[in-house]
């Protein structure tokens, strides 16, 4: 799965924990720019929910350790 760095760096918050407001106030975008980035991600991911790519991403990780 190809992200762009700001697709990661929401992609590692999301798994983290942190609010779609948060995750905006970290990476100084817009709330709608990170409800617009977290579809690219989905789509990209093939996932449906927060849940999905948390579990995803954690997984992805914890191969690259």
């Amino acid at each position: 799965m190809k992200l762009t760095k700001i697709e990661k760096e929401i992609a590692k918050l999301v798994t983290r924990g942190h609010t779609n407001k948060e995750i905006a106030l970290r990476v100084h975008l817009s709330l709608q720019g990170v409800k617009w980035n977290l579809a690219k991600i989905y789509k990209k991911a093939g996932v449906k929910n927060k849940i999905q790519l948390a579990a995803l991403y954690a997984a992805l990780e914890a191969l690259r350790e």
